[in-house]
């Protein structure tokens, strides 16, 4: 009887070990799901595949490149991961993250990146409450461009760069020229104008857009204010008057703009019109600093997150240096990387102006000084800070009025998102 017994226990047990095997194997099969939002990272992925395969046997990545804009995407993510079907790993936006942090989204990866080193900017937007809960994997930077035919018919020269703000409208004002009815036939540079923003000017003045916490909005901080004072000013020399020539993308190629404060980007587009031109950095005002910031992305696993063990793996790799370079080769070979977003990983930048032409070289050289984005940056930037600039520039509102009434519509809005900070 106990002979019977103890070959059930052993008949159990094998029984209940190739369940656990097969469960086992069954798992390994499962493909990690990755969810892109541009077909270069689906490039770069691919790239760099093959390493971890052979590194992780077993453990395949279904790639998925998920359709529709910026915004778009992040809703398709969020609302995913909200109802339980969530991919294994997730692009997002460098500026959404701290926000999806915030809400129980995603998976505290400090412990899986140990060891690796990010540009300060896209660092500073994956962290939230001192952990990182994204891998920076692209980014970008801003700084002057600079027309050469327009520097030269100034007599300036597009290889120096301003050294203060009295000298960028120095040299805008020497770049100007007016037609016989007043129009402007050339304008040196237009604040407003390009990619840098308000954002950029608030740094480059010493001003903040969040206190130390980073979950509380300092919009109406009084070196915002001088920036937005300053922009008045050029709003006056304008009357006012938000373009004074045709927009940045069309004046800048025919040199009718002279200098344009703009993201690493569009130094393709240029360099396919054939336009001779020069990059550099934007000045600052005493005691502010280099204004210039990213809008690149990295990669999260969902707290939900499927097969979450082979997920972070695979997060470590996208983040480690030779994966970005071989993304960053990928792209360059297929002519994608020419859209200029760069590697995250700061040991994966040693190559970079080698594989480049030499108008991206003055913003490599920037790279260590990018300035992170807000939580809730689309709302801060986009729908408050660019309108009320555009409002100040008009002289429909004061600088104060304006930054008083970005101040506290974004304090509710961070509020409602930090409500116990």
């Amino acid at each position: 009887m106990n002979q019977n017994r103890s070959a059930r226990w052993i008949c159990a047990g094998f029984v209940t070990l190739v369940l656990l095997t097969l469960l086992s194997l069954s798992a390994l099969a499962e493909p990690l799901s990755v969810w892109v939002f541009q077909h270069t990272d689906e490039i770069g992925i691919n790239a760099g595949l093959d390493t971890f395969r052979q590194a992780n046997p077993g453990t395949d990545v279904e790639i998925n490149v998920i359709s529709g804009s910026t915004t778009e995407y992040m809703e398709k993510l969020q609302i995913a991961i909200a109802t339980d079907v969530a991919p294994s790993v997730a692009w997002i936006s460098g500026g959404e993250v701290k926000e999806f942090a915030a809400r129980g989204l995603l998976t505290d990866v400090t412990r899986t990146l140990e060891g690796y080193t990010f540009n300060p900017g896209d660092t500073g937007e994956a962290t939230y409450d001192g952990k990182l809960w994204a891998s920076p994997y692209r980014t970008v930077v801003r700084g002057l461009f600079k027309n050469v035919d327009a520097f030269g018919q100034s007599g300036l020269d597009p290889s120096e760069d301003p050294a203060t703000l009295e000298e960028l409208e120095e040299w805008s004002m020497r770049m100007t020229r007016t037609n016989n009815d007043g129009s402007y036939a050339r304008v040196g540079f237009v604040p407003w104008e390009g990619n840098w923003y308000a954002a950029g000017w608030m740094w480059a003045f010493g001003g903040e857009l969040v206190d130390e916490s980073g979950t509380r909005p300092t919009a109406n901080d009084p070196k915002n204010l001088a920036a937005f004072e300053w922009m008045a000013e050029w709003g006056k020399r304008f009357d006012g008057t938000l373009w004074p020539v045709a927009r940045w993308q069309e004046s800048f190629a025919n040199g009718s703009l002279g200098m344009v404060a703009h993201a690493n980007v569009t130094i393709p587009r240029f360099l396919d019109q054939g336009v001779a031109f020069t990059t550099g950095r934007v000045p600052h005002a005493s005691g502010g600093r280099n204004g210039t910031w990213g809008g690149g992305g990295g990669f999260v696993v969902p707290h939900n997150a499927p097969n979450k063990d082979a997920a972070l793996r695979f997060l470590r790799h996208l983040g480690s240096a030779e994966t970005q370079e071989a993304w960053f080769d990928a792209t360059v070979a297929s002519n994608s990387a020419l859209q200029a977003q760069l590697p995250a990983n700061t040991a994966a930048w040693g190559g970079l102006a080698e594989r480049l032409p030499v108008e991206y070289h003055p913003l490599l050289e920037q790279l260590g000084e990018i300035n992170a984005r807000t939580p809730l940056w689309v709302a801060y930037l986009v729908q408050q800070l660019i309108p009320a600039t555009n409002a100040v520039v008009t002289g429909a509102k004061t600088p104060s009025q304006a930054l008083d009434d970005v101040q506290q519509h974004m304090l509710a809005r961070f509020e409602e998102l930090f409500p116990e900070s």
